[in-house]
């Protein structure tokens, strides 16, 4: 029996070499994620104030992105350090959360780290994903979680911080719940 032409144990040889090529780069892509994840958290670890120059944090929906607050008091520099040095790692399971925030964080050295900041309702922690936004592309390379970086961004935006972004119309289910 062939298919184009092509018997079957040729077929199945290409197709085992095909489900074998895909395993390969599976592997490759979450040790590289892994390894990111790891030079991410490490880099949130040691970070200092007197490393950063300036932090602009953004609403994070993605049809406008509006800057919130432009941070650059070096109080506010050194304690968004040391909130970032008490991250925690963290493995989402289709979280649903309630408002974003795109966190960019320039380095006295030039170059620049990016982050998304996530709150969940009734929650008072920081959902962090590391990014970097090219275009309308967004790559995501792990995360974390940190309460006290939920007070740092609630004081440096206290009238946003708290609101949830409607990403849905509310369903009178969700209304009845909330209540």
């Amino acid at each position: 029996m062939t298919l184009f032409g092509i018997s079957m144990t040729k077929l199945r040889i290409i197709a085992g070499l095909l489900g074998l090529c895909g395993a390969v780069f599976a592997l490759i892509f979450t040790a590289q994620r892994t390894k990111t994840q790891s030079e991410f958290m490490a880099f949130l670890h040691s970070l200092q104030g007197t490393n950063i120059t300036k932090i602009v944090i953004s609403d994070g929906s993605y049809d406008s992105s509006s800057v919130l607050a432009s941070v650059s008091s070096p109080s506010a520099l050194c304690a968004f350090a040391q909130a970032a040095n008490a991250v925690e790692p963290y493995s989402p399971n289709h979280p649903s959360y309630a408002r974003g925030y795109f966190i960019e964080v320039y380095l006295a050295d030039g170059r620049k780290r990016e982050l998304e900041f996530h709150t969940m309702p009734r929650d008072k922690m920081i959902y962090v994903y590391f990014v970097q936004r090219s275009g309308s592309w967004t790559s995501y390379y792990g995360n974390c979680k940190s309460a006290a970086l939920f007070d740092w961004l609630y004081g440096q935006t206290p009238n946003t911080a708290l609101e949830p972004t409607p990403t849905a119309p509310l369903s009178l289910w969700t209304v009845l719940v909330l209540q």
